[in-house]
């Protein structure tokens, strides 16, 4: 039996840091990139802090996300902010992991 390559995965390890709603996203993910429009991200970890003036990351208030390829894990935070802002964070993980996948957010 002959196999044929019909696609080489390629894979991207990449890091970066994005600013949204108040909180600095530190990223740092792998992904198979063979269709930049829809990447698979194999490995994320977002180190997430509340900012403070001039968008200064504030490390008494952060947390710590991480995404194993099926599901969202940590997100212990080392002093709980208020829940509104947690879930403001929380929702700007989501969003960059989204972005990523559908090769909308490209960190380099």
């Amino acid at each position: 039996m002959k196999l044929k390559v019909m696609q080489k995965r390629v894979e991207a390890d990449v890091n970066g840091i994005v600013i949204i709603n108040g909180f600095v996203h530190v990223v740092t993910y792998k992904a198979d990139i063979s269709d930049p429009k829809n990447a698979k991200v194999l490995l994320f970890h977002d180190h997430v802090a509340k900012c403070t003036h001039d968008d200064v990351a504030d490390e008494s208030c952060a947390a710590d996300y991480g995404h194993n390829g099926s599901t969202f894990t940590d997100g212990r935070w080392n002093s709980i902010p208020d829940i509104e802002e947690q879930t403001v964070a929380y929702k700007g993980v989501r969003d960059i992991y989204f972005a990523i996948e559908r090769g909308e957010l490209v960190l380099e």
